[in-house]
């Protein structure tokens, strides 16, 4: 697979990154919006989501890709695999993918008991990432072999930024 174009995906999805990462930096920010997405709703006695997927998470993460499209749409064309003519709807779409796919198997974590916190691997680590592919597939599918490239590299980053975030103290 040609490097190029592995870093010129990365690229591409990475807004749906900087999405999944908000709700962790950004936490101090709006300590007003800090309700769960799920209102304490349960489903055969567990909680849907927990009280760790919240409205400032969503808002946050939503925001920041959106952002960071808008960002990329000024980068230099030659990075930009997809027209940024609907840079608002391709970050809206990164952002609810990430966070829609870590919200989704949040729903399963929580429905086979394992706690908030706890590594459920290799979910809590490819979330964000099967979501994003799957959220932006209605302007671009990077075909079979791009996506197990794009989840293994996810993988391998989620774990560098994670412990990146450790030593700094974020999670």
């Amino acid at each position: 697979m040609d490097p190029a174009q592995i870093l010129l995906h990365i690229y591409l999805y990475w807004p749906g990154a900087m999405a999944n990462m908000a709700p962790v930096i950004l936490k101090p920010v709006f300590p007003w919006l800090d309700m769960p997405v799920d209102a304490g709703l349960r489903f055969r006695g567990r909680r849907l989501l927990g009280n760790h997927k919240t409205i400032r998470g969503f808002v946050l993460g939503i925001s920041l890709a959106i952002i960071t499209v808008y960002l990329q749409r000024i980068g230099p064309a030659q990075w930009q695999l997809v027209s940024y003519e609907l840079w608002w709807l391709i970050g809206l779409s990164l952002g609810l993918g990430a966070l829609g796919g870590d919200a989704i198997k949040s729903f399963f974590k929580r429905q086979t008991g394992i706690p908030p916190g706890k590594n459920w691997f290799p979910f809590d680590q490819l979330d964000c990432v099967i979501g994003s592919i799957l959220a932006l597939s209605w302007l671009y599918w990077p075909g079979f072999a791009m996506v197990g490239t794009l989840l293994l590299i996810g993988l391998a980053l989620h774990l560098i930024i994670k412990g990146i975030g450790k030593a700094l103290g974020f999670a």
